[in-house]
């Protein structure tokens, strides 16, 4: 502090520029000392830009990246702008360097541990809205987070938590649509919600595969991973373990992979992981888990996006 006023440096997408501007108003009459970013590389500032050859652009972005560090020193904490849950790979960069030098960590947007999600999921559930309607929501808005179903076969791989409920329920609208679509079963058990969906994939005549099934998942199109969700930690069992292989294989050989929530077998609290799902694209529910910006998050998820599904917070989290 100077002078007892909080320093935050401001960190995030530099295509955010108006969140950026409203977050430095708003913090500044907070009573704040509030250090920005110079230059807006996504938004703004072109003329910088426009003009600089190859060479000179690279250097200049790694001396900007190394000028926001020096600007993460001076501040007592960092305050990032993580519109609809997005952070690329120099905020998270940031966000690791600020919690290795003892600097807080605030978001504009709500980012929340797993107990916290949990209880915001309650929360919900007992002020009135229906397990299974979220559950509904949830599958919506993986399927409106993504615009290359049609013309595709997707595979929607499912567990036995409410995670795998997620799934069952996206596979029932990817039917509903048209679209072809199976379900792997990684597990016997289900949630009761999840069974529910179950059920109704069964009713729409879905086709459902175990993973003794002699199937190549190379051969599809898209992999939908709801395998575990964001209460997972450890490391996974068989069969999820060889299966999470097999994903991670068919990746490689071209299928496009989508993970509900969390990648499955990634903390959701740290990021760390053992074995894991490789996604292209992340949907998360709700919030955004703190583990998406730390450990092996950056490696594990191509691109995250965030679906509002109406979860509430209770009022010791707002």
């Amino acid at each position: 502090m100077i002078g007892g006023y909080k320093i935050v440096t401001l960190c995030g997408s530099t295509r955010f520029k108006n969140e950026f501007m409203e977050a430095q108003k708003r913090l500044t009459l907070d009573g704040c000392i509030v250090i920005s970013v110079g230059l807006f590389g996504h938004s703004g500032d072109s003329e910088v830009w426009e003009n600089m050859d190859e060479g000179t652009l690279t250097r200049t972005k790694e001396m900007l990246d190394d000028m926001h560090k020096r600007k993460i020193d001076m501040a007592d904490e960092i305050y990032v702008i993580n519109v609809g849950g997005y952070i690329g790979d120099s905020t998270r960069s940031e966000i690791a360097y600020a919690k290795a030098t003892g600097k807080g960590v605030r978001y504009l947007e709500p980012v929340l541990s797993v107990a916290q999600m949990r209880a915001a999921d309650a929360y919900t559930i007992a002020k009135g809205t229906p397990s299974k309607e979220l559950m509904r929501r949830a599958a919506q808005g993986v399927f409106d987070a993504y615009d290359g179903w049609e013309g595709h076969h997707t595979l929607v791989i499912c567990g036995s938590g409410n995670n795998g409920g997620d799934g069952y329920a996206l596979a029932e609208i990817l039917a509903a649509k048209g679209f072809a679509a199976d379900v792997l079963r990684v597990s016997e058990k289900f949630s009761e919600d999840g069974a529910y969906y179950c059920g109704r994939c069964t009713a729409a005549g879905i086709r459902m595969l175990t993973p003794a099934d002699p199937v190549d998942l190379a051969d599809y199109d898209i992999l939908v991973d709801c395998m575990l969700g964001t209460g997972f930690s450890g490391v996974p069992r068989e069969p999820v373990a060889g299966v999470i292989r097999r994903v991670n294989e068919a990746r490689a050989a071209g299928s496009y992979v989508i993970s509900v929530d969390i990648n499955s077998g990634m903390n959701g609290d740290t990021g760390e992981a053992e074995l894991a799902v490789a996604s292209d694209l992340t949907v998360s529910i709700g919030y955004p888990k703190t583990g998406f910006y730390s450990g092996r998050a950056g490696e594990l998820i191509g691109r995250l996006v965030n679906v509002d599904i109406g979860i509430e917070l209770p009022e010791d989290q707002v």
